[in-house]
């Protein structure tokens, strides 16, 4: 072996060297910066970020494809867990928002898993108690159920969508039902009020959309038919 040779193999060695221990530096560095590949193909499998007093801020796993996140947690700058998500196996996405101080549960939502839309959602009062929730259609575009309630929790507000396609809104107040809304999957609608504290009807009123028509009907507390008032919409 020359001399010439000797010089470049021990070069060439010499290089590997250093690049072994830049390749090291660097990924000390990465990992320092929180991000966590897998080994066999360098995929990320997980990203952490930091706040400025040394705290966890967020983290972040994914799936194989180094893309998909499977959970996702936020914290407060005080340590407190305020946000999160995680893929189900399913594969929709479970979300929750939490108060500040990470005490108080404020919303929780089911995503499809690209998170185009919600499946169902439940937003809370600060009190902890149930504000709305809203569950949606399998394509995400009408919601089949809402509920409202007030900070104490009493019912305010319900709407379904029923089995024959019909739309009903009915309104409580104090807890007892007090007007009903129905929309017809023709157009038509219905709206009848109630008797304070009962379910008994005291008028209702059909408005058809075919012929614009408008009737009402007034009923007493035994629900029976007191007058009837038909009258047609004039055409503009």
């Amino acid at each position: 072996m020359t001399l010439k040779w000797c010089v470049f193999i021990g070069a060439l060695m010499l290089a590997a060297v250093f690049f072994t221990q830049d390749h090291q530096n660097t990924v000390h560095k990465f990992s320092n910066e929180g991000v966590h590949t897998r080994w066999w193909d360098g995929t990320r499998e997980k990203v952490d970020f930091f706040h400025s007093n040394g705290k966890l801020a967020q983290s972040t796993t994914y799936g194989d494809d180094g893309k998909t996140v499977l959970t996702l947690k936020e914290w407060s700058y005080d340590g407190a867990l305020t946000h999160e998500k995680t893929r189900r196996e399913d594969g929709k996405v479970y979300e929750k928002v939490f108060s500040e101080d990470g005490k108080v549960l404020l919303q929780e939502t089911l995503w499809v898993g690209d998170e185009s839309y919600y499946v169902t959602q439940r937003d809370y009062h600060s009190n902890g108690n149930l504000v709305m929730e809203t569950v949606m259609t399998e394509d995400g575009r009408a919601p089949i159920l809402r509920r409202m309630l007030d900070s104490n929790g009493v019912l305010l507000e319900e709407s379904r969508i029923k089995s024959n396609a019909t739309q009903e809104v009915n309104s409580y107040e104090n807890g007892a039902l007090i007007r009903r809304q129905t929309f017809g999957a023709n157009g038509d609608l219905t709206v009848e009020l109630f008797f304070a504290g009962t379910e008994i009807v005291s008028q209702r009123t059909k408005m058809i959309r075919l012929d614009g028509s408008v009737t009402t009907q007034n009923f007493d507390r035994n629900g029976k038919l007191l007058e009837s008032s038909p009258s047609l919409r004039r055409e503009e």
